[in-house]
């Protein structure tokens, strides 16, 4: 399911998927069955999903008004949490591409 849910949300902004504009400042790894992923945050606002045996980066994840400061992928595997510069902390659902709970100083 989660691999059907990861080819749906490809773009064709390059041969490996979306892309970073500015620098990569976080990343988290997920390498438990029957995951092989990462997950990296940008200060370009965006977050990113990678399938690392497709090398290809296959959901972006965009919603923060600031600098992406730090990421992690959790125990569900359908969400990871990010911070940011925006003095935010989103929760992101993975299968959607969209924040499921925003947290605000």
């Amino acid at each position: 399911i989660f691999q059907k849910a990861l080819e749906q949300r490809i773009d064709d902004s390059g041969p490996h998927g979306p892309q970073h504009t500015d620098v990569i400042k976080c990343c988290s790894i997920d390498k438990v069955a029957p995951y092989c992923r990462a997950l990296t945050g940008s200060w370009d606002h965006t977050l990113l999903v990678w399938d690392l045996e497709m090398s290809i980066a296959s959901v972006h994840l965009k919603g923060h008004g600031g600098r992406v400061t730090g990421c992690a992928l959790g125990a569900d595997p359908n969400l990871c949490v990010s911070g940011s510069l925006d003095k935010t902390v989103k929760v992101w659902d993975i299968r959607t591409g969209k924040e499921a709970i925003t947290f605000t100083d």
